[in-house]
């Protein structure tokens, strides 16, 4: 952590040379002096030049077990620091731009995977069907072996409804509801886990049950897990409307422990934000019979959904203009309709390239740059015919299409 207050953190904030021995060193330092058997250590700001007033890229920490480290020492690593300290920054900003990418690719993933349950929910009215076609579909993509589904009612956590994967879970599923049905749970954080969870709106993943079966445990999760006998890993997710818990849903599998990566996590989470809104939609279909009504305020913010995804698809987030992609196909698109129809439909384009760009964001910084791209945008917007099409090209280039326009 950057704020620990311990030496790598000390001189990234500080952006100059600590030294530390015994005589200066905090508690943990001196454990780190013990462990290591070393009588002094320095940390280094990463640093493109000494007494750089901009923000480190990091730290280095020489340690010397005889002696002092001499400043002949510390002067020749400020100078390959400084050496290297360009290629640093731009791998780092490397790997976190492949890291933003990483993150967009599997968050397109997870939208196609719940828009398209959300089509097929929309449709339902009652709440058994929803709870049966939302277990379904999680057993569909992860292998889960049993469902429980928990609302807030009265004060307690009822259980509505257990759902197995396969027919030989069916008589441990039964017995589960009967008891969880039998036995709500109070809404008390020391009468069970799931209370814990509710309480704190946040979910919970036990990877192997087995591995903790030992220990003491509340009463209701005890008598859970004898029903269930070969319980393994389990999830324990809050079920939100408008971001407030309603009940849990509570996923076991019951064969073999199953990893679940953080995009399983999240989109476990998505989905039952999303079975809060179905359950308490559910609930209204059930009493005011405006179902057509309901489904018609779905479908609307699902439509609302794909435009923003193909919106966001086609602009530039930093500039507001359109990007690549989007030039790539109105370019051809117009070039078919120039060639079809040449003397009525003349085209031009126009390339822009920002003069010495690379200099000014080497001297003020990549803030300072991001300005002055938005600036050059907006200039580029205010000239621009609604019929014409600016683009971003590409770092300090622009591109505009120009539709019925000659040199």
């Amino acid at each position: 952590p950057v704020d620990d207050k311990h030496l790598n953190s000390r001189t990234f904030h500080q952006r100059k040379i600590i030294r530390v021995d015994a005589h200066n060193a905090t508690k943990t330092e001196k454990q780190i002096l013990q462990y290591w058997k070393v009588q002094e250590i320095a940390g280094v700001p990463l640093l493109a030049s000494e007494n750089n007033p901009e923000t480190p890229i990091g730290t280095i920490v020489l340690m010397k077990q005889q002696g002092r480290i001499s400043d002949n020492a510390v002067k020749s690593l400020n100078e390959l620091i400084s050496l290297f300290h360009t290629s640093l920054g731009n791998w780092l900003r490397y790997s976190h731009l492949e890291k933003m990418r990483n993150q967009a690719r599997t968050a397109v993933e997870q939208s196609n995977r719940l828009l398209q349950f959300i089509v097929e929910m929309n449709s339902l009215t009652s709440l058994n069907k929803i709870q049966e076609l939302f277990a379904a579909e999680i057993f569909r993509q992860l292998p889960f072996d049993l469902a429980g589904f928990s609302l807030v009612e009265s004060d307690q956590l009822v259980c509505k409804k257990v759902v197995v994967a396969s027919p030989e879970f069916d008589v441990i599923g039964s017995k589960y509801e009967q008891f969880l049905g039998e036995n709500p749970f109070p809404m008390d954080a020391n009468a069970s886990g799931a209370i814990h969870v509710l309480i704190r709106n946040e979910p919970v993943l036990v990877p192997d049950i087995a591995e903790i079966r030992h220990l003491p445990m509340v009463g209701h999760d005890s008598k859970s897990l004898d029903i269930l006998k070969t319980a393994r890993t389990l999830f324990v997710t809050p079920i939100r409307y408008q971001k407030k818990p309603i009940g849990i849903l509570a996923l076991y599998s019951l064969s073999k422990p199953i990893i679940l990566s953080d995009a399983d996590r999240h989109l476990l989470e998505q989905l039952s934000t999303f079975l809060g809104t179905a359950i308490t939609n559910g609930k209204i279909y059930e009493t005011s019979q405006e179902q057509s009504q309901e489904i018609g305020r779905l479908n609307l913010k699902l439509q609302d959904k794909v435009r923003d995804l193909a919106e966001q698809a086609s602009t530039d987030k930093l500039t507001g203009l359109f990007n690549f992609r989007a030039f790539e196909k109105q370019l051809a698109k117009r070039l078919i309709e120039s060639q079809r129809k040449s003397s009525e439909h003349e085209l031009s384009i126009v390339l822009i390239d920002i003069d010495h760009f690379k200099i000014f964001n080497d001297t003020f910084g990549h803030a300072a740059g991001n300005d002055i791209l938005v600036g050059v945008a907006h200039e580029i917007g205010k000239l621009t015919r609604q019929t014409d099409m600016a683009c971003r090209y590409g770092g300090e280039e622009f591109v505009v299409i120009l539709p019925k326009c000659d040199l």
